[in-house]
């Protein structure tokens, strides 16, 4: 749904705001769907200078959004550690089953 809105590159790229009024989605509901449809591998990319989704022109444009998801994600499992860490100092124990 979202992917058929968008166009071909950075300077065509529709903020969330923009995709919840076209759509009368939440802006909450515009996040999962681009998640969902990021997930089913439609290449929807963040224009990380202007903000927005947009399609990207250009292998190398992928590569960076692909490059930039990669290293939120491991910035996310660092910060998840770093608080396992304090919450296990914090209990005094070694580890928490299922964590």
């Amino acid at each position: 749904m979202i992917y058929e809105l968008l166009d071909w590159g950075a300077e065509n790229a529709l903020s969330r705001r923009d995709l919840a009024a076209i759509t009368g989605l939440t802006d909450r509901e515009v996040r999962r769907l681009v998640a969902r449809e990021r997930k089913r591998g439609l290449p929807i990319v963040t224009n990380t200078d202007r903000g927005g989704f947009y399609l990207p022109e250009s292998s190398e444009e992928l590569v960076r959004f692909i490059r930039s998801m990669r290293h939120r994600a491991m910035e996310t499992v660092a910060a998840a550690n770093a608080m396992e860490r304090t919450l296990l100092e914090a209990l005094g124990q070694e580890r928490i089953d299922g964590w």
